[in-house]
C-alpha cells in the first residue's frame, strides 16, 4: 500500500478500461499489466498515460486498489490470479458486469484476507467526456 497518491492496478487496459485508466491517473499511479496483452492494449495504455508492470506480483505489490475491468467471461479467473500474486489488502473494484452468484463467488476468494471487495460496472460510453459515463 502507498502512502502519498494512491496506486492503482488496472485489469486490463482494453478500450474502456485504457479510458477509465486515463482519467484516474491525475490523481493516483495507474499500473496495468502488459503481459499476454496485444500491441493495441500496449498502444491504449500508453497513450493512457499507464505504467507497465513486469508481471502480476509487482503489478498489485503495492497497490491500493486493483480494478477488474476485463471481459466478464475471465473475471473469475482474474480475481483468482489476483489473489494468489498475493492481494491481501486494499480494494478489490471488480467492474464488469456479473450475475449476482458470480459476485458473491469473487467477493468469497478474499474472505480470508483484508481486500474490500466492491461491485461496480460501467455504463455508458468509455469516459472521455464529463457527465457521459458511470460507474
Amino acid at each position: 500500500m502507498s502512502l502519498g497518491q494512491p496506486t492503482v492496478a488496472l485489469l486490463h487496459p482494453g478500450a474502456m478500461g485504457a479510458a477509465v485508466g486515463k482519467q484516474a491517473t491525475g490523481k493516483a499511479r495507474v499500473r496495468w499489466l502488459p503481459e499476454g496483452r496485444s500491441a493495441a492494449t500496449a498502444a491504449r495504455a500508453g497513450a493512457a498515460g499507464l505504467q507497465a508492470a513486469p508481471d502480476i506480483a509487482a503489478l498489485i505489490h503495492d497497490a491500493d486498489i486493483v480494478i477488474s475491468l476485463c471481459p466478464p467471461q475471465i473475471a473469475d479467473q482474474v480475481a483468482a490470479a489476483v489473489l494468489a500474486a498475493g492481494f491481501d489488502q486494499g480494494l478489490y473494484l471488480e467492474a464488469n458486469a456479473l450475475t449476482p452468484e458470480r459476485m458473491t463467488a469473487i467477493s468469497d476468494l478474499f474472505a480470508h484476507t483484508m481486500v474490500r471487495v466492491i461491485d461496480g460496472s460501467v455504463i455508458g460510453p468509455p469516459p472521455t467526456q464529463p457527465g457521459t459515463t458511470r460507474l
